[in-house]
């Protein structure tokens, strides 16, 4: 038999997309990448640099210190893989064939990457002048050596994983400090907070520094806090607070509070918009489990820990595993078939990580 524990990751920030309709933090989402990671590449920038640099290094293609800080900024800034990049550059701007084909596929979708391409000529300059330097003729071997490092390059600092970073130790613990600012937006974290999560993380960093990333990471997702101070206003006029799907929380006590006392009421008011509609969404998954069919004396659901469900299976039963993945992924589009009518116009597409192993404390991680 296989223990499997199945989790939806990232799922608070996930519905603060939903619920805020932040631009920047909806368009992290769409890369499916890891937003923590790629966080801490923005608070990290010259690290990242640095290390992607030496990673291209390694790779035996040309690169230079220029080249790295060039694609971090495209990366930054446009949230876009590599060919996109390309066609862009090669096409001299613009939006790009695949910007189009995204956008027919996913009609919610109004605001491809590249829109702004042109904005930012001197970037697109720099890129095009560094490609030329190094050979301008599509066929030659310059050319494709650069065309595989600008690849490279992308898949290490690009928001669909960071990947390459994950060998230098030190990355972990700026991905985890990048979960902090992250969460920082669900839970209205201060910076003297944030200076306290940077040394749990063992990281060096001034009040300052911490002041100047709570700004610029309130900057970038403005989205969120307007939609903070929009859920605020509610419950102190209608004295009430809901989830995405319409569950009610009464705050009846406000005029009996001090000033301290309230404040933390109100943090609760926010925090139950998302956290109560992640609950929501849990109990819906178990609904929908039965409702396909899903378990049975042979897949059996045995525990539920915080927001995790835990089932018993036979070993090797992925097919299963992919019902799983897509049933409880889905939930928030079959809205009707729980709650009896659409009560939000889902955007955001969760993402349901599963892991198998002998017990609940040894398991691995499995690519469904």
């Amino acid at each position: 038999m296989w223990l499997v524990k199945a989790d939806k990751a990232q799922e608070e920030l996930r519905i603060l997309a939903q619920a805020s309709g932040d631009v920047a933090l909806t368009e992290a989402f769409r890369e499916r990448g890891d937003i923590h990671f790629y966080t801490a590449t923005q608070v990290f920038q010259t690290e990242a640099i640095q290390d992607a640099s030496m990673l291209l290094m390694r790779s035996g293609l040309p690169t230079d210190n220029r080249a790295s800080e060039i694609l971090l900024e495209l990366c930054r800034t446009y949230h876009t893989g590599a060919g996109e990049v390309l066609r862009a550059v090669e096409g001299g701007g613009g939006r790009g064939r695949q910007g189009q084909q995204y956008q027919e596929q996913e009609p919610g979708y109004t605001t491809p990457a590249l829109d702004h391409l042109q904005g930012q000529e001197d970037l697109m300059r720099a890129l095009r002048e560094y490609q030329v330097s190094l050979g301008t003729s599509p066929r030659s071997e310059q050319r494709q050596q650069s065309t595989l490092q600008l690849d490279y390059a992308m898949q290490i600092l690009s928001p669909e994983g960071a990947r390459g970073l994950e060998e230098f130790p030190e990355w972990k613990a700026r991905r985890s400090f990048g979960k902090n600012v992250n969460f920082a937006l669900v839970y209205g974290a201060s910076a003297p907070r944030l200076l306290e999560m940077a040394a749990a993380n063992g990281l060096l960093m001034s009040a300052n520094q911490a002041q100047s990333i709570m700004r610029s990471i309130n900057n970038r997702f403005s989205g969120v806090e307007s939609y903070r101070q929009q859920v605020i206003n509610e419950v102190l006029t209608t004295h009430a607070t809901r989830t995405l799907f319409g569950r009610e929380r009464r705050f009846d006590s406000f005029g009996q509070m001090d000033s301290k006392e309230k404040a933390a009421a109100l943090r609760e008011a926010f925090n139950h918009t998302i956290q109560g509609t992640a609950a929501d969404i849990f109990k819906a998954g178990l609904v929908m489990l039965q409702r396909d069919g899903m378990l049975d004396d042979d897949h059996r659901l045995v525990n539920l820990v915080h927001d995790e469900y835990v089932f018993y299976i036979p070993e090797g039963d992925t097919n299963w595993l992919q019902q799983l993945k897509a049933t409880v992924e889905g939930v928030t589009y079959r809205q009707r078939e729980w709650l009896g009518y659409e009560a939000v116009d889902w955007m955001v597409l969760l993402k349901l990580e599963i892991s198998v192993g002998k017990n609940w404390a040894e398991t691995t991680a499995l690519d469904i």
